[in-house]
């Protein structure tokens, strides 16, 4: 093991870890601490080896200093290691917080204020660094040694790296029951045009409508992405299998997603006219046990904020925020064993939404021309929709009483919506259905999920029904379907 002294003898400051730096600083000014009054924070508060936890325990640390008495926000070394746990975990932006609180509360301690130029440093705030180290340098008894020392590291320069902030996993799972799991007609009767007149043929049992239950598992993982402690991006990444319990794989269907996106200014990009956003996202979908297509979609969007709307009431208006996003995307789908399905999708977005008290609310509109490129029957599409929606969290008490466990006393979010979408084919789709007229299809989906959060846990209960109906002028495209189902979901921060 390599000693503190034998690192400052070499002058490899490098080497040394950043607690080990600060005491390290301490020692070498041969600074006398004077008598610690009895601690006024419990035993695990105190410094311990935290270079031995798991991350596991490290979460369950930080989360366990959330509870402690607010006469620890005032002890030093409770401070140092909310520094030290929030570092290890990769948590700068807290880490930084915690160091300035110490620095203030101990400035004449050169460990609290190297502590504090040590995340500034890290963050990419150099200028901050140099003035705390600068503060260090002035003091008149730190040997010339390590003065020389920290020059050299003061003007050293740095570049903020880019890293993923603490990410959210999330996975779940939900069983329910649906009335139209392979996406056909109910109706068995289809009419074909012939010169001679119209005939009227029974589709096969399998080409029909299947109803049975249904499991769905997904998960996600979501991060920001920070250059310093400046969040520049996000990512996501998400997958989701659906197995009905009828048809074996027939019916089952996959998808695999990954999100990248990032913030125009934060990255360096002029706005000139540039979105406040770009993002940029690739996906597998399978269906049947078979890989059924890729995608490949970009993209950018705008965000305004908005004031508050003056309706009819001041009380309706009060504590209402509200913000716009249009946006654009541009979208490739390649079809693995049907290559005539291939396409290029050219698409605008409106999204608008607000925020009173507890309850949310807004819209999204559409609108994209989905170009045909392998001879697909009906050629282009033009598809456009409109989707309602409203949320809103309470807790449970407020709806149940108190006659509840404390156990449950989480919030309810229940959310409601409503789609309407519509498409036409720019070609006639066959001349042997409906005169070879073009195909439209109308579709209207109206959904509702009621969600509990129980406290502590990170545990989601839910319970969601959804109710589609797509009418079009060739009856193999009029469907319809319901979905009910209940599940949990289990996320970690």
């Amino acid at each position: 093991m390599v000693s503190f002294s034998s690192l400052f003898l070499r002058g490899d400051l490098r080497l040394v870890p950043r607690a080990a730096f600060a005491l390290l600083i301490a020692f070498a000014m041969g600074s006398a601490q004077a008598a610690e009054p009895e601690a006024k924070c419990p035993a695990y508060t105190q410094l311990i080896p935290i270079e031995k936890l798991s991350s596991a325990k490290l979460r369950e640390l930080n989360q366990l200093f959330s509870t402690v008495p607010e006469a620890c926000l005032d002890e030093s070394d409770f401070l140092e290691q909310r520094v030290r746990v929030a570092l290890a975990l990769g948590d700068i932006t807290t880490a930084a917080i915690w160091a300035e609180r110490r620095a203030m509360i101990d400035p004449e301690s050169p460990a609290a204020l190297m502590d504090y130029a040590w995340t500034a440093r890290l963050s990419g705030q150099d200028f901050l660094a140099r003035e705390l180290i600068t503060q260090v340098l002035e003091r008149p008894d730190i040997p010339p040694g390590l003065r020389s020392q920290l020059i050299a590291w003061m003007d050293t320069p740095t570049k903020p790296q880019l890293r993923f902030l603490r990410g959210r996993t999330v996975v779940g799972a939900s069983f329910g029951y649906e009335s139209n799991l392979n996406n056909r007609p109910r109706n068995g009767e289809v009419a074909l045009t012939f010169p001679t007149g119209d005939y009227v043929f029974q589709l096969d049992p399998s080409e029909l409508a299947r109803s049975g239950a249904v499991l769905t598992s997904y998960g996600q993982w979501a991060s920001k992405i920070a250059r310093g402690i400046e969040p520049i991006g996000d990512i996501r990444i998400v997958g989701q299998a659906r197995q009905p319990m009828v048809g074996g794989s027939a019916f089952s269907t996959q998808a695999a997603e990954a999100h990248l996106g990032f913030d125009t200014q934060a990255i360096g990009l002029s706005p000139g006219g540039l979105p406040d956003r770009l993002w940029a996202s690739i996906g597998q979908y399978g269906y049947g046990g078979r890989a059924l297509l890729a995608a490949q979609s970009l993209g950018g969007s705008w965000v305004f904020e908005h004031g508050r709307p003056q309706g009819l009431s001041g009380l309706l208006s009060l504590g209402t925020r509200c913000a716009s996003s249009p946006g654009f995307w541009l979208e490739g789908r390649r079809f693995n064993e049907n290559p005539t399905n291939n396409s290029d999708i050219v698409g605008a977005n409106y999204s608008f939404g607000c925020r009173n008290f507890d309850v949310r609310y807004g819209f999204d509109l559409f609108s994209l021309k989905d170009q045909a490129r392998g001879g697909r029957l009906g050629g282009d599409i033009q598809r456009s929709g409109l989707t309602l929606s409203m949320q809103s969290a309470r807790p449970y008490r407020e709806l149940f009483g108190a006659w509840l466990p404390d156990f449950m006393a989480a919030g309810i979010n229940w959310l409601g919506y409503l789609r309407l979408d519509r498409a036409r084919d720019q070609e006639g789709y066959s001349d042997l259905l409906d005169f070879g007229s073009r195909r439209w299809m109308n579709g209207q989906t109206l959904g509702l999920q009621i969600s509990a959060e129980m406290p502590k846990s990170g545990l989601t209960l839910f319970g969601r029904f959804e109710r589609k109906l797509q009418k079009s002028n060739i009856a193999f495209f009029a469907l319809e379907s319901s979905l009910f189902s209940l599940g949990a979901e289990f996320r970690v921060d």
